[in-house]
């Protein structure tokens, strides 16, 4: 088929055309969605590419500020990437890859993430994997009774006062930086965004900490959404490695919600540890019911270093292996 020359640029139009090519593309909820375009689409950038005028592709740049070995540096997470079916296949999307990706360095960008369904093709764009994670589907169970979690402050941000969120946000910043060195920092803003993306998907941000007068010490993040009858954990976060906890917490909030299904992606360390750690409560568990369903590769992270030599060989591949956290809103 001969196509008319392709033409990209930062869409400025009526946002929803863009929508439309969104729900023909993906088969994401109709809240999720609408959240999206309420939300997201006000502040990023949508590169798109356009044949004869009509909008044949689009890519999303949703930019963070992230800390990075110390130093707070701007990056952007690449999504919503997309070619309509008869225009596949005809370097459009790599054209429009590099467009997008001039246009972030031009903004400041030093390097951009995304979270691949193909690897391959995107290592043939100078994307390099840096974050593996396998998905867990799991059988509920109500043998848990929270007694690991008592301890804790358990607190839901949907529950929590708006002004606690600056001191979460710092003391997640505190225990990430301390176990990391590349991690999405966190604000109230951050915080309130994160809530209202899983709201709208029928879950919240679940953070255990402890509390000394006005400091708080964070021991774990989990979020979740909740579609049907199973409880989806994409994100989270424990910081003192006790697997135990986090189970207790989902099978807990998943009962509450009449879930009778898990899924989890999990980053691949955290799987090693739980998997290969013969001692551990929540594998006992997990072993002795028969709660395993299926264990897959999940979508890991990919990352390209943006700008001249310099930042290239500051920002690569090596300094992100197992020394990186991502749990970015969309």
């Amino acid at each position: 088929m001969d196509i008319e020359p392709i033409q990209f640029s930062i869409f400025n139009g009526d946002i929803k055309e863009i929508k439309k090519l969104w729900d023909e593309t993906f088969q994401d909820a109709p809240s999720f969605t609408d959240y999206y375009f309420d939300n997201i689409c006000k502040v990023n950038d949508i590169v798109v590419a356009a044949s004869n005028k009509k909008i044949v592709g689009m890519i999303h740049l949703n930019y963070y500020n992230v800390i990075y070995y110390g130093k707070e540096v701007k990056a952007v997470y690449v999504v919503g990437v997309a070619v309509i079916q008869k225009y596949r296949r005809k370097g459009i999307m790599k054209n429009m890859m590099n467009f997008a990706l001039s246009h972030a360095q031009k903004k400041g960008a030093k390097f951009g993430f995304l979270m691949p369904k193909d690897k391959r093709y995107y290592m043939g764009l100078g994307f390099q994997p840096v974050y593996e994670t396998k998905n867990i589907r799991l059988k509920l169970s109500r043998e848990y009774d929270n007694r690991h979690v008592i301890s804790y402050n358990i607190c839901l941000l949907g529950n929590c006062e708006k002004d606690f969120f600056e001191t979460l946000a710092s003391g997640i910043n505190k225990a990430l930086g301390e176990k990391y060195k590349v991690y999405c920092r966190r604000n109230a803003a951050y915080l309130e965004q994160m809530y209202l993306e899983h709201k709208c998907q029928g879950g919240d941000v679940c953070v255990l900490y402890d509390r000394s007068g006005e400091d708080v010490t964070i021991k774990g993040v989990c979020s979740y959404d909740i579609y049907g009858s199973t409880i989806y954990i994409d994100r989270y976060e424990l910081f003192d490695d006790s697997f135990d906890i986090f189970l207790e917490i989902i099978f807990s909030i998943g009962s509450e919600c009449g879930c009778e299904r898990c899924n989890i992606m999990l980053p691949e360390h955290s799987y090693r540890l739980l998997f290969n750690d013969n001692k551990s409560e929540a594998k006992g568990l997990l072993e002795k019911n028969n709660l395993v369903e299926e264990v897959i590769d999940g979508y890991g992270i990919m990352v390209k270093a943006l700008g001249d030599e310099e930042i290239n060989a500051d920002i690569s591949a090596g300094r992100f292996l197992g020394k990186c956290f991502f749990d970015e809103i969309v």
